[in-house]
């Protein structure tokens, strides 16, 4: 008896969201950074694109590892 192995073919990772992910982390974590920790203050408005940056470069690390 011969059992058939249904192999799904892997989808080629896209390495456009992995540069992008680690840019838009390490952007997002700078900033964020130097509110919290240094003395730098930045606006609401740019702290808020800092943690959607944040989210967005762990999202798009996470579609190229999945």
């Amino acid at each position: 008896m011969e059992t058939e192995h249904n192999e799904v073919p892997q989808k080629k990772k896209n390495i456009w969201e992995l540069v992008s992910g680690i840019a838009f982390l390490g952007l997002g974590g700078y900033r964020l950074y130097s509110h919290f920790l240094t003395e730098v203050t930045v606006s609401n408005l740019r702290l808020l694109f800092a943690v959607a940056f944040v989210g967005f470069g762990i999202y798009s690390l996470y579609k190229y590892y999945k």
